[in-house]
């Protein structure tokens, strides 16, 4: 039975990272507490920009909001600039 158990773990998303976009959506994906799915945020990453979502994360992370989740969204939905 353990042998059975042993071959019916998962493995770890983290064992899937490739690209830098990826790594970013999983310390956005850790630091917004898995409140937004990992795919939605790989998506707005790649819509607003790799720059772009580090920056803002840092500056979340330096006065962390009430409601961060909103304010990512938020910010990606409404920037008008797009740092590729």
């Amino acid at each position: 039975i353990k042998d059975y158990k042993e071959k019916l773990k998962i493995k770890s998303a983290k064992s899937k990272i490739f690209t830098p976009e990826q790594l970013l959506a999983v310390e956005w994906y850790e630091f917004l507490g898995a409140k937004l799915p990992f795919p939605r945020i790989i998506k707005m990453i790649k819509k607003s920009g790799y720059r772009y979502c580090f920056q803002l994360l840092s500056e979340i992370k330096q006065e962390p909001p009430n409601n961060p989740v909103s304010l990512f969204i938020w910010k990606c939905k409404n920037d008008k600039i797009i740092w590729k």
